[in-house]
């Protein structure tokens, strides 16, 4: 249903134009020009995942201008929103290093294609006063993966990440 609170979402990607540098481990890596340490990569990524939308923001805009009626809901901070998702996540990845590329020469976990598969759980929070540019109230994203020993990985990891903004 339209308004349901709950959903499912599938996002896909396929890509040639995520680069990403490796220049080595730790603070004592020898130089190493630009060049080499730009691994070009393939990506193919795709995440089903089942969200829990939080909250419930009136439709702006459901006055008339015309007859002078005010199209704004609210004034101050708006209701929170946001949302909860939890899915899967499935991957593969083939970096393509320069032959010198400290990637190559480090030996260490992807230098060679592999693919991944996992679970995620992440959690949007929105409480601002306005979409485009807030000045007041807070936002919050957080996510986190687990990722086993599967798809020619040796072992298995895990990933986190929380931004969270503060206005006014």
């Amino acid at each position: 249903a339209e308004n349901s609170p709950r959903g499912f979402r599938v996002s896909a990607m396929a890509t040639q134009l995520e680069d990403t540098r490796f220049f080595g481990y730790g603070n004592s890596t020898p130089e190493v020009d630009r060049d080499l340490s730009l691994i070009d990569q393939k990506m193919l990524m795709f995440q089903p995942a089942m969200v829990r939308y939080i909250g419930w923001r009136a439709r702006e805009g459901e006055g008339n201008a015309f007859k002078g009626r005010d199209s704004l809901k609210y004034s101050g901070l708006r209701p929170t929103i946001g949302e909860l998702r939890i899915g899967a996540a499935l991957g593969w990845i083939d970096p393509e290093p320069a032959a010198a590329s400290p990637l190559l020469t480090s030996g260490v976990v992807g230098s060679e294609d592999f693919g991944l598969a996992g679970a995620e759980v992440a959690l949007e929070l929105d409480r601002t006063d306005d979409d485009a540019v807030p000045t007041s109230g807070w936002t919050l994203d957080a996510e986190v993966g687990a990722y086993p020993a599967l798809l020619g990985l040796d072992d298995a990891f895990g990933t986190a990440s929380l931004n969270s903004l503060r206005t006014g």
